[in-house]
């Protein structure tokens, strides 16, 4: 059965740098918040955090700018383009 299935490897954490996610909760603090980014043809929920309070809403567009290990988390930016 294994050759009508293709095998997709897992992502790493640091091909999710650089990429777009959406913001999926009301707001993105320094202790909380939700992303939804696309890659490798899923959708994947990660949990995001900014250095600025109220910097995004539900729905605003970030990018993922570093991983941290110890928290899990991901920082994001403001868009740039």
């Amino acid at each position: 059965m294994r050759k009508f299935f293709q095998s997709k490897e897992a992502a790493s954490k640091s091909d999710f740098i650089g990429l777009e996610c959406v913001i999926a909760t009301g707001k993105v603090t320094t202790s909380f918040g939700q992303g939804k980014v696309q890659i490798n043809g899923t959708e994947q929920l990660i949990e995001i955090r900014c250095d600025e309070d109220k910097a995004f809403s539900l729905g605003d567009i970030a990018v993922l700018i570093e991983h941290n290990d110890v928290a899990n988390t991901y920082t994001v930016v403001e868009k740039p383009w």
